[in-house]
């Protein structure tokens, strides 16, 4: 009886101990929570006639806080300006809106700018949901869609998708990013549920003066060590929207362009250009001089013959020199030059008078284009050189150095005969007979389109150089 008694009595003590310790550690925690309040975020500022965004860049910088604004209103809010120590950031923004259209709103982390009459409305989300591909459909990882005009975004998964949720408002914007590619900017439609987006990200074209095109691949500017010249399509057309060749001469006084003078103002004469130097037979009449031993075309027998000339590579494809003498400028993206051992280095022997590297106009996808393109041109003889007798100082001129001996009856007929004609008018401009203007003219019609598996460009060229000489006098 007495354990039974002693059991008894020590489950009691136990179990009144337990109870005790529950209210106790209950209480503890009640306080604790009622008694540890959260401490509001401060911040200390001293800003002078800044944006709404710059305000709000600063007070992000000293808090967790995140902001959701618009363009709009920022620019209706004007220049801010407050100084404040160690102030909590609700005062701070009452003091910024006190008078203003507009007002805040705080849900949790997130501070809205609203319109005043709107303030006491509950904030309304939208969830935007999507996919960010590349042009082959492949998902992009790790692209970032950030709300225009805030720094709330999220990252793509491993699948391209993404969940942003943001507050609602009568227009929303998303701005899509990815390195390599193209800044995207979509408006959200179907407002206030959207349907899932899906964005393809173009790649980026990265300027002309910042990568080497080699014609194998696009080298960065400050990775190349090689000597290049590159030139723009703008450029090209800034000097003439006719000649290729001439035109590279100017950006590069490496390439050095040699007339034939034996060929006058023939227009289907190629010219002699080179920009390492001559090396072997030297120049066009020796490769002419050989030809016309063998017979053939002296134009041909030049282009595979001629041992000064570079090579030309047409969008990774090795051209001659007459499908780039023939080429509408408008039809070329950029042209690089390369003249050094680098250049060897890709090409090989082949390159040791140069390599030119030209690159065309990518056509569009999804569109059918087509452009057209008209040149003109007024060619007139220079004959400013020239001083030459007229029929009247021809005839004084005969006299005086005794062609004619007047004192005979034959002499003094054929005298007064041709002064007769001149008295009556007759003279010729001899230098203008062989000569003429010529109005010169040339069209180029080029159609481009294709998907994203499949691109075509085709061109028609048409051009009429007439030279200045009409016909040749014996």
């Amino acid at each position: 009886m007495k354990k039974n008694k002693y059991s008894l009595s020590l489950s009691l003590k136990f179990l009144c101990r337990v109870v005790l310790l529950t209210i106790f550690g209950t209480s503890f925690l009640f306080f604790s929570v009622k008694g540890d309040p959260v401490e509001p975020q401060r911040v200390t500022l001293e800003l002078k006639d800044v944006s709404l965004s710059e305000l709000f860049q600063e007070i992000k910088k000293q808090t967790s806080f995140k902001f959701f604004y618009n363009d709009t209103q920022e620019k209706e809010m004007g220049k801010i300006t407050i100084s404040v120590k160690n102030e909590t950031v609700e005062n701070v923004l009452d003091r910024v809106f006190q008078g203003k259209e507009y007002t805040y709103r705080v849900s949790g982390e997130q501070i809205i700018v609203v319109k005043r009459q709107e303030a006491r409305k509950p904030i309304q989300e939208v969830v935007i949901e999507g996919t960010v591909l590349e042009r082959d459909s492949m998902p992009i990882i790790g692209a970032t869609i950030v709300l225009q005009g805030t720094t709330t975004g999220v990252a793509t998964d491993v699948n391209g998708k993404f969940r942003l949720v943001v507050p609602m408002d009568d227009e929303i914007y998303i701005e899509v990013s990815f390195l390599g590619m193209k800044k995207q900017v979509h408006k959200v439609l179907g407002l206030p549920t959207p349907k899932p987006m899906r964005i393809v990200m173009q790649p980026e074209t990265v300027g002309v003066d910042e990568v080497i095109v080699t014609g194998y691949a696009n080298i960065r500017k400050e990775s190349f060590t090689g000597a290049a010249t590159t030139v723009t399509k703008e450029d090209i057309l800034k000097i003439s929207p006719r000649n290729v060749i001439d035109v590279l001469q100017v950006f590069d006084p490496s390439l050095r362009v040699v007339k034939n003078n034996e060929m006058g103002s023939n227009p289907n004469a190629l010219p002699e250009f080179y920009i390492r130097g001559r090396t072997g037979m030297d120049g066009v009449k020796q490769l002419d001089l050989l030809e016309a031993q063998q017979g053939g075309s002296v134009s041909e027998f030049s282009l595979t013959t001629n041992p000064n000339l570079p090579v030309f590579i047409l969008d990774g494809y090795e051209v001659n020199v007459q499908k780039i003498y023939d080429m509408d400028p408008n039809r070329i993206a950029n042209i690089t030059i390369l003249k050094d051992a680098a250049a060897t280095a890709m090409y090989g022997s082949r390159a040791s008078n140069g390599v030119i590297v030209i690159e065309t106009v990518t056509p569009e996808l999804g569109k059918l284009q087509v452009s057209y393109t008209f040149n003109a041109s007024l060619t007139a003889p220079d004959l400013s050189d020239y001083n030459l007798m007229n029929a009247k100082e021809k005839l004084e001129a005969e006299l005086l150095s005794g062609l004619y001996d007047l004192s005979k009856a034959n002499d003094m007929t054929a005298y007064v005969m041709k002064k007769n004609y001149i008295t009556q008018g007759v003279d010729t401009d001899w230098m203008s007979q062989p000569l003429q203007n010529q109005f010169n003219h040339s069209h180029s019609l080029y159609v481009s389109g294709g998907t994203e598996g499949f691109r075509f460009g085709a061109d028609l060229s048409y051009s009429h150089e007439g030279g200045s000489y009409e016909k040749i006098l014996s």
